[in-house]
């Protein structure tokens, strides 16, 4: 037959069939097909086989043995698709089975052999955004065992290889049931960009909205129709801006969420584990992952990964090496990068070697201008950790400290997705560095002492970190040194005092021993002048011996 407006026709047609019903009762209604042939062009295709049953639990017996291209299938038959067919179909497969079976997923009870192989298939479907191209892929089938041989496809920039065994694949063609199985992938390059689509109304033919209420933004799902472990491995993984190079893991996908377990790769210039999550059923994608980092390049990983600079917006102005382990949750773009609002959870970060350069950032710019007395240029960070905690778009970062020179920081606060920065740090330092007031007061203490004298300096960072505020106390220095200058000379004094009246106790009477002196005259004279000064150095330590009563004292003196 040939439709007047359709190229192609179909020969050689043969059916031989029988609907037979000898009871009367529905029930005992049966089908066979002893034999249905037909021709397009060169292909010839052949099938048969039974359907006893029909209303209950309907038991089939089939067999396909044939070539189909599915290309010249709308030249011959008008069909309402929303794009061309085209691969070629190849089968020779037989099959027993219950409908019952198929339903209840009882896969042992489904009898088939044979082999199935596409070629050249060509799909577009609404949740990918590339045609997808199936080069080739091979089925053999046995009962209780049903393997992919291979199969070879590409979308956009992405190639995917795989084989694996299925256990459900007429379930999967007859009844739409998830495709399960588990599969071994192998990439060259897998792009994520690849898997993005645009938002589109569920029709009536069932399909399913992929992004209700998003206003035709476009989002990665993960495929609903997939119940199946994927082991994988990818020479190149591009994820956002970021390229993952020899990746390999496991992934458990079922009901549009993805779990993923021993995930390895080598990525900003160093080793990355991660384990987690992704689920894509919800009109915004969650997920929760564990991510380990170890000695990637600071300025390369915090320059690519909008992540990295939220957490630690400073690092921009390092060159070196970290490791950094990353507990989080939240919601995800439509593109599957974390919604930095969303973050909960906590991190540890440790800088294994860094060098500095202030000019990258403002807030070490002000520093630089604040603490002239420091060079950052010559700053090199090294085995500096902390811990921080993630809450509601903050960043809670746990006191660490680390040092430049002889000045010894700590330093801690939180910052925020506004940029916004709220840290304490406490500076301890050498005092003669100050300057100023502070030498003033060094002045008055011996050289070793003063050259040895360290304060404690307190100091805000507040602001932005475009334009941070620097609050330096060093008033709180002045006063510390202060106090301990009257301390130590106060102690001084006490013990001046005290060997004085060692002396007297002892009986060594100074002016006795100047009376022999051969210049008496003038020894006179110094002696009552060192005895007034001892008087009133004994008053003094008398004083704060017995209860600091001076007055008290200097009258019964008197």
């Amino acid at each position: 037959f040939k439709y007047p407006d359709l190229p192609k026709t179909v020969q050689n047609i043969s059916i031989d069939a029988q609907l037979k019903n000898e009871t009367g009762l529905a029930k005992d209604t049966f089908l066979t097909i002893g034999g249905l042939t037909f021709k397009i062009d060169d292909e010839l295709f052949r099938a048969s086989g039974s359907i006893r049953n029909l209303t209950q639990n309907a038991l089939i017996n089939m067999s396909i043995n044939g070539t189909l291209d599915l290309a010249k299938i709308d030249q011959v038959f008008p069909m309402d698709t929303q794009q061309g067919l085209s691969g070629v179909f190849t089968a020779n497969v037989t099959t027993q089975f219950d409908m019952q079976s198929l339903e209840t997923e009882q896969y042992q009870n489904i009898r088939t052999n044979g082999t199935a192989s596409l070629s050249d298939f060509n799909y577009r479907d609404p949740a990918f955004k590339d045609e997808i191209r199936i080069q080739e892929a091979e089925v053999k089938m046995s009962p209780g065992t049903i393997t992919l041989k291979k199969m070879e496809a590409t979308t956009g920039q992405t190639d995917i290889a795989a084989t694996g065994t299925i256990q459900n694949l007429i379930p999967w063609i007859m009844v739409k049931q998830d495709l399960k199985g588990r599969f071994n992938v192998r990439s060259k390059q897998f792009d994520v960009n690849d898997f993005m689509t645009a938002d589109t109304q569920a029709t009536a033919a069932g399909k399913r909205k992929i992004n209700a209420a998003k206003g035709g933004a476009q989002t990665v799902k993960i495929p609903d129709f997939l119940d199946a472990t994927l082991d994988f491995s990818a020479q190149k993984v591009i994820y956002d801006n970021v390229t993952l190079e020899q990746t390999s893991g496991t992934i458990k996908v079922q009901d549009e969420a993805a779990v993923l377990s021993n995930v390895r790769s080598k990525a900003l210039g160093g080793d990355v584990a991660f384990s987690g999550d992704v689920n894509t059923k919800d009109a915004t994608p969650t997920f929760s992952m564990d991510l380990d980092l170890q000695k990637i390049d600071i300025e390369e990983s915090f320059g690519q990964l909008a992540l990295l600079k939220y957490i630690a917006p400073v690092a921009q102005a390092l060159d070196g090496d970290l490791n950094t382990t990353l507990r989080l949750q939240g919601e995800l773009n439509n593109d599957l990068t974390p919604n930095l609002k969303t973050l909960a959870g906590n991190a540890i970060a440790q800088v294994l070697t860094a060098e500095v350069s202030k000019e990258r950032t403002p807030l070490l710019s002000k520093l630089g201008e604040q603490l002239r007395f420091l060079n950052l240029e010559e700053l090199s960070l090294r085995n500096i950790s902390t811990a921080l905690d993630f809450d509601n778009g903050n960043i809670v970062v746990h006191p660490f400290d680390f040092e430049i020179d002889d000045v010894k920081f700590t330093a801690g606060g939180s910052h925020g997705l506004d940029k916004s920065i709220d840290y304490d740090v406490t500076m301890d330092m050498p005092a003669r560095l100050l300057g100023g007031e502070v030498n003033k007061l060094l002045s008055k203490l011996d050289p070793q002492d003063a050259q040895t004298t360290r304060v404690s300096i307190p100091m805000g960072l507040n602001g932005t970190l475009t334009q941070p505020s620097v609050n330096i106390n060093t008033q709180a220095a002045v006063n510390t040194l202060t106090q301990r200058l009257i301390e130590k000379q106060k102690q001084e004094l006490e013990n001046k005092g005290l060997d004085i009246l060692e002396g007297i106790i002892g009986g060594k009477n100074n002016s006795e021993e100047k009376t022999n002196d051969p210049n008496t005259g003038n020894t006179q004279q110094n002696q009552s002048g060192a005895q007034e000064e001892t008087t009133k150095v004994v008053r003094d330590i008398l004083g704060g011996i017995f209860g600091k009563k001076k007055k008290k004292k200097d009258s019964i003196g008197n």
